[in-house]
């Protein structure tokens, strides 16, 4: 599974746009993945679109901090803020 948070995916094709890629290809069974592995995919958080919305398992458009702070109260997680 790969995340990919905020902007990283924006605009400019990058190194990041591969990173997110190959787990987003494996889980549509375009590219294949090491077995036992368990399912793999493209998690977007993030307020703008992206070139690979629709590769993603999951999107949220929705700030950073709220969503994180939403999966580490689900996680119960003990989280700092500042």
């Amino acid at each position: 599974v790969c995340l990919a948070l905020g902007s990283s995916l924006c605009n400019t094709p990058s190194t990041a746009d591969r990173v997110a890629l190959a787990p987003a290809l494996r889980s549509a069974g375009a590219l294949p993945g090491p077995r036992g592995q368990g399912p793999s995919g493209l998690v977007i958080v993030a307020l703008q679109c992206t070139r690979l919305d629709h590769l993603a398992a999951i999107r949220i458009y929705a700030p950073l901090d709220e969503t994180l702070a939403a999966l580490a109260e689900a996680l119960h997680l003990d989280v700092d803020t500042c």
